[in-house]
Formats: structure tokens, sequence, C-alpha cells
């Protein structure tokens, strides 16, 4: 589903990812009773797979910027119906789809009309699940390993690379690594 802000303040459209990441996370738990958590930046994830992801882009309009969040939720597919290379990494929720919807459009509502910078950003650190684990990084000289320390105060990723420095990361894609430094 797609949800059309004809207007944000700058500060709220900077944290529509996160906040749309919280009110998913929310939803699923209300609809179906498990609980959900974050993959940085736009990722939600029930029962340790993928269950959603979220796209926000701003446009150009008439007075101004709008912005539009999409969300997908997987809702009530078998695991044999994923594509062979996404089975054991993509999952599903069961549930009403018009109580998550509406559970999702209420929560963006709520979070950005009584938006508060603080409690967006312990709500998402809250549900965020790779701090302390390590992440191969997606970067334009090729990938790299780290392991997250947590989230700045605008909610990039914070990194500590192999070698020890570290970097705060505004963008991209970062993927779970596994045991050895396996994905």
């Amino acid at each position: 589903m797609s949800v059309l802000f004809p207007r944000l303040p700058e500060e709220v459209a900077r944290y529509l990812t996160p906040i749309a990441a919280i009110a998913v996370a929310d939803a699923i738990k209300s609809v179906t009773g498990k609980p959900a958590a974050v993959k940085w930046v736009n990722d939600v994830y029930s029962d340790g797979k993928k269950v959603c992801g979220i796209l926000a882009e701003s446009v150009l309009a008439t007075g101004g910027r709008a912005y539009v969040v999409g969300v997908g939720v997987n809702v009530g597919v078998r695991e044999e119906d994923f594509p062979a290379e996404l089975r054991g990494k993509a999952g599903s929720v069961e549930g009403d789809k018009t109580e998550l919807a509406a559970g999702i459009v209420r929560g963006l509502l709520v979070l950005t009309e009584s938006f508060d910078v603080r409690e967006v950003q312990r709500r998402y650190e809250e549900l965020l699940f790779l701090v302390g684990k390590r992440v191969e990084v997606e970067r334009s000289a090729g990938s790299a390993a780290a392991t997250v320390l947590g989230l700045s105060d605008t909610l990039g990723l914070l990194v500590e690379y192999e070698d020890g420095t570290r970097e705060e990361l505004i963008a991209g894609d970062v993927s779970l690594l596994l045991g050895g430094g396996t994905r």
C-alpha cells in the first residue's frame, strides 16, 4: 500500500521511514500477536524472516513537497509460494489485511501528527535487532564486515569495521553475517 502525505514539516519527513517501520511493527503485533523487529533502515522482520519492506519518497507538488510511503507486507503467503531464492529468508504474517493496513495508517498518522523526535528514536532503537551483530556493509568500493554499535541521534547506523574504524551510515544496505562471516 502507499500512503500520501501532501505536506509534512521537514523534521518529520526526515524520519518518515523509521516512523513507518514503527507503525508496521506495532500493527503486526496488534493484529497477529507476534512481535516484529526492524533491520535498519527499511525492513521489518517477524519470526526471524523479512515480512515487510518500506520505501519513502518525496515528490515536488503544487505548494511544496509531498511524501509517499510505500509499505509491502507479506500476508498469508505460504513458504512454498516464495521464489526458491527467497525461501528461508522471506516470511509472511497471518491476519486480516484490512486490519493490518488500518493499523499501519493509524500508526503513521499518530506518529507524524504528534511527532516527538526522541520518542521516534527510542522506539526505533528498541525495535532494531542488529545492535552487537556482525554485518556486511555494501559500499561503492565493495562490501566490508563490521559490527553494529547502535544508532546516532539522526538514526544513522553506527558501525565499527574490522580495522577499528567507525562510520555512521545514513543510507545503504547491510546484511547480517552468520557465524563465520557468511550471509
